[in-house]
């Protein structure tokens, strides 16, 4: 254990929220099935522990007789290593692994890549569904069915039970075919009905996220959300969707790379969270998503973008505001607003819609992930922040929408100190970190008197560079290419530094405490 942990202090970062549930909104029937899925999530949340360390339950079982507020930033966390400071450990004594439990702890990528070289099991061994293993001295891929049963198996009971219950018939397809997918480790049957569920109770439920797998960002963690749908606010977003063919052919990418782009069919939904578990509690706790990841899947039927209203009002009140007075230039304050932050969060759960699905190379076709590994996800974030700013400029010119663009812009540069807080080895903080750095090159971002500024007109010139450069990158499929933006961009300067030096008072990330069954998440 750490000794030097000011426990309080982390403590201090995080302001807990309560998330409402009102019963009166929900039919029997639907409470019933809340309930199953409620009960399936606290399951996820024991998945996830072990995929992230093994003797997570040994921790809190030793946190719970000794230190109750270790154990309550221990759960924020989901594990023994801190979130808020690069994943510095704090109740282990040991760096957290890159692969956490995905792979072998003495694994290197050498061995690794040449393992999967020119091999039949190639696929087996990059699945989001397997951890690698070493029996009898050789690297074999040993299914999630298989290594997570325990857990697995009863669960998958409980959805079943769950698609017995609700006579919503969409819901019951996708919970019927999630229950026999964690027992035979396909996904993909699940993954399109997930994409067309219509039900007022909206369920992500599986492996989903990469982010935990810093290695080679292949391996997917389990994770749940449960929500109520908001049917109105929904369909309003459909308006955006009409024009994603548009954007996508019009996207600044370099005609020499050949790839395959995504579907645009389009799913956006409006939702409240009700309860969440596994990945989704541990640590940043997300106010949009955009899954499933599976490039076979986006290519056919494109991708599910959810924002959760109730999270995202959350944030933007308790984290964005407060720093407004203390970061922004005077003149440009104005320009914040809500409205700006929910369009610059739905934007960019559009633009991960956008760009390359496949990249083809001497006629084979891969997932641009394959090239890039372990710098995907950050590079895809930052691709999705950037082209979300380039489909507001785009829908203003077009009178789509009535925002002025400088509230994005204004909106957007706040937003980069909320992400950064939480480390720059963290996917949504790498992916911010490097804009700014690019975007202050480019004159579109200024710090002066000690505020931070853009200049509309240099800003639209650096978006459009900027996308460019990562639609370009994720296009070659290159390795190198990705190492190099991410070595060259991906660094804290002095002027940051000190910024988030002064924002010492400022809460840094929520906590949820889900009223559904009147207890703390960290319980």
């Amino acid at each position: 254990m750490n000794n030097s942990f000011d426990i309080n202090y982390k403590l201090s970062k995080i302001v807990e929220v309560n998330i409402p549930f009102n019963a009166s909104l929900f039919s029997t029937e639907e409470l019933k099935v809340i309930e199953k899925l409620v009960d399936a999530s606290k399951l996820i949340d024991k998945l996830y522990l072990s995929q992230i360390y093994k003797k997570n339950d040994e921790i809190i079982k030793k946190l719970s007789s000794e230190n109750q507020s270790l154990l309550k930033y221990f759960m924020w966390n989901m594990g023994p290593w801190d979130r808020l400071n690069d994943d510095a450990p704090f109740a282990v004594d040991f760096k957290r692994p890159l692969g956490v439990e995905f792979y072998p702890k003495d694994i290197s990528k050498k061995e690794f890549l040449d393992r999967i070289n020119n091999s039949k099991d190639k696929d087996a061994f990059t699945s989001f569904y397997t951890v690698i293993k070493r029996r009898n001295n050789e690297l074999i891929a040993v299914p999630y069915s298989e290594e997570y049963a325990e857990i697995l198996e009863p669960l998958s009971a409980i959805i079943e039970d769950a698609a017995q219950i609700t006579t919503n018939q969409s819901l019951k397809k996708f919970l019927h075919e999630r229950a026999k997918a964690f027992l035979r480790n396909d996904y993909f049957n699940s993954e399109i009905l997930y994409i067309d569920l219509d039900s007022k109770i909206e369920a992500t439920i599986g492996p989903y996220e990469v982010y935990d797998d810093m290695l080679f960002g292949y391996k997917a963690s389990f994770e749940s959300f449960i929500h109520i749908k908001n049917h109105d606010e929904s369909k309003k977003l459909e308006l955006y969707s009409k024009y994603l063919s548009e954007i996508d052919n019009i996207l600044p990418v370099d005609k020499k790379y050949v790839f395959t782009k995504k579907s645009q069919e389009s799913h956006t939904l409006v939702t409240d969270l009700i309860y969440s578990g596994g990945g989704a509690n541990g640590g940043y706790r997300a106010q949009a998503y955009n899954l499933p990841n599976d490039d076979k899947v986006r290519e056919i039927k494109g991708s599910k973008k959810v924002l959760i209203k109730n999270i995202m009002s959350e944030k933007f009140t308790t984290l964005v505001l407060p720093m407004v007075d203390r970061l922004i230039l005077e003149s440009q304050k104005k320009y914040i607003n809500f409205d700006a932050h929910f369009k610059f969060v739905l934007f960019h759960e559009l633009s991960h819609g956008l760009g390359p699905a496949f990249i083809i190379k001497n006629g084979i076709k891969s997932p641009i992930s394959d090239g890039m590994m372990e710098y995907s996800s950050g590079i895809e974030e930052a691709k999705a922040d950037i082209c979300g700013i380039y489909i507001a400029e785009y829908l203003i010119s077009k009178k789509v929408i009535q925002n002025d663009i400088d509230e994005i812009y204004a909106t957007y540069l706040i937003n980069i100190f909320r992400a950064i807080r939480f480390g720059i080895s963290e996917a949504h903080g790498m992916a911010m970190m490097m804009e700014y750095n690019y975007l202050k090159l480019k004159g579109g971002i200024k710090f002066e008197n000690n505020k931070f500024c853009f200049n509309s007109d240099c800003m639209r010139k650096g978006i459009t560079s900027l996308l460019e450069e990562f639609l370009n990158i994720q296009a070659s499929g290159s390795y190198d290419l990705a190492k190099e933006f991410v070595k060259k961009y991906n660094y804290v300067p002095t002027e940051i530094k000190d910024s988030i030096e002064g924002l010492k008072e400022f809460p840094i990330d929520i906590s949820l405490v889900f009223q559904y069954d009147k207890k703390s998440e960290f319980i």
